[in-house]
């Protein structure tokens, strides 16, 4: 599973760039069968590697928890629209517990990652520390190509419940244009 996520979406890559390391939420990840959502930023290496993250405070790293293996997430560029979607493989761990596949096997995150200099200090404030979820990405779209329409649901908070009609009504326009939506990791 990780590792093989081969493309990388030209949107994720500028999230990182124009906020490495931060603890602000930039993307919304939604889920489907828990009807969950998250938030992710630092997007290249979480494609490349195969992970969402939240972290630099409770707020931003506590709901990852809800997150349980198998959960769908939709990834969601506020303001840009909706650029992926993927499936939850692990439970939540702390980035001190927290490995990546690479070339020469599974090595853990913080000798690995392009920021872990930055997640350094913060690894044993289990308040501040940065938390990782395993995922399987199963269909992405450049952000020129972000799904976007009136209606659609939106949340910035790390993880929600979503239980409107609206949510619903995402999920089934999501399905139209993300053909893989529904493939197995």
């Amino acid at each position: 599973m990780v590792g093989r996520n081969a493309r990388v979406p030209e949107c994720l890559r500028k999230l990182e760039a124009a906020n490495p390391g931060s603890s602000i939420s930039h993307v919304t990840v939604v889920p489907v069968r828990t009807n969950k959502g998250v938030a992710i930023r630092g997007a290249r290496r979480r494609r490349q590697y195969g992970f969402i993250s939240g972290g630099g405070g409770s707020w931003y790293s506590q709901t990852l928890k809800l997150l349980s293996p198998d959960d769908r997430v939709w990834v969601k560029i506020p303001k840009t629209g909706y650029v992926g979607v993927g499936r939850v493989t692990e439970a939540v761990r702390p980035i001190k517990e927290f490995a990546v596949e690479t070339p020469s096997g599974m090595r853990p995150a913080l000798d690995i990652l392009k920021h872990a200099d930055r997640y350094k200090p913060k690894a044993d404030d289990h308040e501040k520390a940065e938390y990782f979820v395993r995922v399987s990405w199963l269909d992405t779209f450049p952000e020129s190509k972000a799904v976007n329409e009136v209606g659609l649901f939106g949340n910035q908070n790390t993880v929600c419940q979503p239980t409107t009609p609206k949510w619903r009504h995402t999920v089934e326009r999501l399905k139209t244009y993300f053909a893989k939506w529904d493939r197995q990791s």
